[in-house]
């Protein structure tokens, strides 16, 4: 049992992201705790996959002298026992090009390996690790069919994430040899599909809904660039894009005017982003009207806030979007790493807010993108009504007023000016609006 909690414990702390501490972990397992045959070589593989989330730069050597020390007991230990080893090689020979892969060094290993586990298995994975196979799509479609086929909430949680690891190295392959296709098919799993889950009959049926399409060819939509772009409901000049993460990076699919670009943005910072977000940046980013100068209470001048956009615009600087200067709207899916990123504060390439020139909107998916074309979720002759308490004599919300009141009007909206709403009130869009 205590085996079994210092195994997983070093598992969970590097899966999430907590590196150092699973090595430490390791490194201090104590002499009593024997851990014997397979079960110690099991331990010691997570050791190494540690060390290579954390790019060690003593990993290479470390790993080849342990390999030839354990060579005979892994060998004997058949497929099982091999493919942890094959897979960890692949994977440091992507991040340790340097390394030595002579038959002297690693060559060895990858060739006896790759021989005891069958050729299938081992072309399946290289062909995602390697990330350079047209048989990715393919990938990640038997992927997604075999999520559609899951019932098991557990079995779908893991192959869910199978299929998420696949679209993340099909997403730097797209943008390499430019395939719109194959980005728009890993941002099926990328951006929110949750909209596209559906409880069953029970809580332990959870399956993936797909798009209106035949599952067995539900990539055709994708793969046909007319028939897609005829069916995507964004007019000229606007710009819709795709943003997704893979592996710290973050890419960009732009569409404007049935014209795609490619783009790896490289002013994004991963780690500047998880500060923001673990700082609550986001969230408790507000501003004030009043300021308080000289012992005395005066409202902020237009002068200043523009300063203190700038000085967000400065903080943002991680995300820098390549979009067209002449796009009259922006379309932003998200990829769900980026879900607490809010649309309306990406940069342009000049650094300013995107939605202080255009109107920024975050689309859920595509997929819902498509589906809800032409749907119309209220009828015609719709009642709206809003609360909006402006005699609370608040500022602010009586500036924010002022700026819609029209619109208001215009639209015939019934509205609730008082603090508090005397009956419960009923139409078919009401609205809340507060300021905190």
């Amino acid at each position: 049992m205590v085996k079994e909690i210092v195994c997983q414990c070093i598992k969970f702390f590097r899966n999430v992201g907590l590196c150092p501490w699973a090595a430490k972990i390791y490194c201090e397992v104590p002499v009593e705790l024997k851990f014997l045959g397979r079960e110690r070589r099991t331990l010691d593989h997570s050791y190494f996959t540690v060390l290579l989330a954390m790019m060690e730069p003593s990993l290479p050597s470390k790993l080849l002298d342990y390999l030839y020390k354990e060579r005979e007991e892994i060998l004997a230990g058949g497929v099982s026992e091999v493919l942890p080893w094959l897979v960890t090689l692949y994977n440091l020979r992507r991040y340790y090009p340097t390394a030595d892969y002579s038959i002297a060094g690693f060559g060895f290993f990858l060739n006896i390996f790759e021989m005891i586990v069958p050729a299938g298995i081992v072309k399946n994975y290289k062909d995602i690790i390697e990330a350079d196979s047209k048989d990715l799509k393919s990938h990640l479609k038997q992927s997604l069919i075999k999520l559609n086929e899951t019932r098991n909430v557990a079995d779908f949680v893991y192959d869910n994430k199978s299929a998420i690891r696949i679209s993340s190295r099909l997403i730097e392959n797209s943008i390499k040899t430019k395939d719109a296709s194959g980005f728009l098919l890993s941002m099926m799993l990328k951006s929110d599909y949750s909209i596209l889950l559906k409880e069953k009959e029970s809580k332990e049926l959870a399956p993936l809904i797909l798009p209106e399409v035949n599952v067995d060819s539900f990539e055709t939509l994708y793969e046909d660039n007319v028939e897609f772009l005829n069916e995507l409901p964004v007019g000229p000049n606007i710009s819709m894009n795709w943003l997704a993460f893979s592996e710290g990076k973050l890419f960009q699919l732009q569409l404007l005017n049935r014209e795609y670009s490619f783009s790896l943005l490289s002013n994004w910072n991963y780690d500047m982003f998880r500060e923001l977000v673990n700082n609550n940046y986001f969230v408790d980013l507000t501003f004030d009207d009043t300021v308080k100068d000289k012992g005395e209470i005066r409202q902020i001048s237009p002068e200043e806030f523009e300063e203190e956009e700038k000085k967000v615009a400065r903080k943002l600087n991680i995300a820098k979007l390549s979009v067209a200067k002449k796009a009259e709207e922006v379309y932003i899916v998200k990829d769900m790493e980026l879900s607490k990123y809010p649309h309306n504060l990406f940069l342009n390439e000049d650094g300013e807010l995107i939605a202080k020139h255009v109107p920024v909107t975050n689309v859920l998916s595509t997929e819902w993108l498509l589906q809800t074309n032409g749907a119309a979720p209220l009828p015609v002759a719709y009642s709206k009504s809003i609360w909006i308490p402006v005699e609370s004599e608040d500022f602010e919300l009586n500036w924010l007023y002022s700026g819609i009141e029209n619109t208001l009007q215009e639209n015939t909206f019934e509205v609730f000016k008082q603090v508090e709403l005397e009956k419960e009130k009923s139409s078919s869009s009401l609205c809340a609006i507060q300021v905190q």
